[in-house]
């Protein structure tokens, strides 16, 4: 018996889509930068989630509880654990453990993002047994659970106007700028992609966790980190805050935090950037 991810449609590059550009017609949603991820809910009300791990030129996606997955995409899963609709999934359907939720984690890997207005995850696919569902349904869907869905572009654009060199990249729904790629979704099923591929940015940083927790948390940035999270319906605690800031962190300066251009690892940045907000709000600052 095959693993729910396991039925998750993958993309093929748009050069690729043949079949897709066809006939009939498609939708065409921004694709976001960031990291593919898949999440179902277990029994327990808990998350399993993967993740891809490249394995010599090899993607292979690797499962974990939503507790244990690298610090890298801790701020997906918190982001997920938090606005998941578990009533309204378990409500959808008879057994809630058989839907596969195919998303991305929104981080910074070659652009920038309005990180106030991008939001932690995105929800593009969702595979359930004997299912399929229309782009208009599976936008409804992830309304329904709390997931926002990958915001749609254009709809019901016939494939006669298209051809596999795609169309000119839209204006980003996160960003001043042009979106990342264009996910062109087939009725009833079928998926392709067309990216740009600007490189992403790597900056060298010489500085210790703390160094970098003193350049990076200031008064200002902790008073708006306590708003959101008071905002989210949460205590702005100094552990709630911290966590704020260091997910906020890591989505923008993913590649080099993630890198080997650095000399602390995350849990190192994590445990500095608590330390700091508790000492500047020690001083009252």
């Amino acid at each position: 018996m095959s693993h729910p991810f396991d039925r998750l449609p993958t993309a093929v590059p748009l050069a690729d889509a043949g079949d897709l550009l066809d006939g009939g017609h498609v939708w065409l949603h921004e694709y976001p930068d960031g990291t593919p991820l898949r999440f179902r809910l277990r029994s327990s009300g808990l998350l399993q989630v993967a993740y891809p791990v490249e394995v010599g030129e090899e993607r292979r996606w690797r499962r974990a509880a939503g507790t244990n997955v690298p610090p890298r995409f801790g701020f997906a899963v918190r982001a997920l654990q938090r606005q998941l609709d578990r009533a309204a999934l378990r409500a959808a359907v008879e057994d809630p453990t058989e839907v596969a939720f195919g998303c991305v984690a929104v981080h910074r890997r070659r652009l920038g993002y309005d990180w106030d207005r991008a939001p932690p995850v995105v929800g593009l696919s969702v595979a359930h047994p004997g299912s399929s569902f229309l782009p208009h349904e599976l936008q409804r869907l992830f309304d329904g659970v709390g997931v926002p869905p990958a915001p749609t572009i254009e709809a019901e654009v016939h494939t006669r106007s298209l051809d596999a060199t795609g169309v000119d990249l839209p204006e980003s729904a996160w960003r001043d700028g042009p979106a990342l790629g264009v996910l062109y979704r087939g009725k009833p099923d079928g998926l392709a992609l067309q990216l740009d591929s600007p490189e992403s940015t790597v900056e060298e940083v010489s500085e210790t966790g703390a160094d970098y927790a003193e350049r990076r948390v200031t008064s200002e940035r902790i008073e708006a980190a306590a708003a959101a999270v008071a905002d989210d319906g949460r205590e702005p605690t100094v552990d709630a805050v911290a966590e704020w800031l260091f997910d906020r962190a890591v989505r923008d300066d993913f590649p080099t935090l993630t890198g080997d251009a650095v000399e602390f690892d995350l849990d190192d940045l994590r445990s500095a950037i608590t330390a700091r907000v508790a000492e500047l709000r020690g001083r009252g600052e």
